[in-house]
C-alpha cells in the first residue's frame, strides 16, 4: 500500500471515527493556514520503496490539531483501530505527547504510523517516470522535510499568520545510467501515484541520485501548485 493508497482509504475510516474532526490530507502546496475547526492532518512523511518487496515502507504522520477543552477522541487508539480496520501492514505505531501551540492557537497531538512489508525476495527492480522516460532503479525513497515560518507585527505576542514550507528529496538507487542526470537541469520524477516537480540534481554516484523537489503533487493532478 502506497502512501497515497494509505492516506486515501484511511481518512473515510478514521472520519468515521472521530466524528466532528475534519480528517485532511496535508496540503502539498507551499504554505498552508491554521484550521478553523478540530482537524486531523495525514502527510506521508517518508516512503521507500526496497528492491524485491512489494510493499513500500510509509511513515504517516496523523496529527490532531483541536482548541484547548474541546471534546475530540483520542487520536492514538482510534488511528490504530482504523488502520487495523482498511487491513493496512502496519509495523508499529506511537504517540507524542500533546503540546499547546500558541501560534495556532490549539493543542497539537501528534501520531506516526509505519507499515510495510517484513520479507521480500532479492534482484527484483522499480521502474520510475522521470521527465516522461521510464528508469529502472533498485530502490527509491522520498523524505518530507518541513519548515514552518511565522508572520507577526512589532509588539504583538503572537504572529498572526503561520505557514509550512514542504520540500521532499527524492533518493533513486540501483540508477543504471545515473550519469545521465546533470546539475542545473530540472526533472520531474513520478512514483507511488505521485508526482515531483522541479526536481534538482543534489548529488549522484555508486550509482545513486539524490533530487530536491520543490514541490509535489497527486499523480493526476496537473497543477504546478500542489494541491
Amino acid at each position: 500500500m502506497t502512501g497515497k493508497a494509505l492516506i486515501e482509504a484511511l481518512r473515510p475510516a478514521l472520519a468515521e471515527r472521530m466524528p466532528g474532526c475534519d480528517v485532511r490530507e496535508a496540503f502539498l502546496g507551499r504554505a498552508s493556514r491554521r484550521p478553523e475547526t478540530p482537524a486531523v492532518v495525514l502527510a506521508v512523511l517518508e516512503e521507500t520503496r526496497k528492491p524485491g518487496f512489494a510493499v513500500p515502507d510509509v511513515k504517516l504522520g496523523a496529527t490532531l490539531y483541536a482548541a484547548p477543552g474541546a471534546e475530540t477522541a483520542d487520536l492514538f487508539p482510534e488511528l490504530c483501530a482504523a488502520l487495523e480496520a482498511i487491513g493496512a501492514p502496519v509495523v508499529r505505531v506511537t504517540r507524542e505527547k500533546p503540546q499547546y501551540d500558541s501560534a495556532l492557537g490549539c493543542t497539537v497531538s501528534p501520531c506516526v504510523a509505519r507499515t510495510g512489508a517484513e520479507t521480500g525476495s532479492e534482484g527484483e527492480t522499480e521502474t520510475v517516470e522521470v521527465s516522461g522516460k521510464t528508469v529502472e532503479v533498485s530502490g527509491v525513497k522520498v523524505t518530507l522535510d518541513e519548515k514552518r515560518r511565522e508572520y507577526g507585527e512589532v509588539g504583538e505576542s503572537a504572529p498572526h499568520t503561520v505557514r509550512f514550507a514542504r520540500s521532499y528529496t527524492l533518493r533513486l538507487t540501483g540508477v543504471r545510467d545515473a550519469d545521465a542526470f546533470r546539475f542545473g537541469e530540472t526533472y520531474e520524477v513520478r512514483f507511488g501515484g505521485m508526482r515531483y516537480a522541479d526536481c534538482t540534481l543534489k548529488e549522484t554516484g555508486g550509482g545513486s541520485v539524490v533530487l530536491a523537489a520543490g514541490h509535489a503533487a497527486r499523480a493526476e493532478e496537473e497543477s504546478d501548485g500542489g494541491i
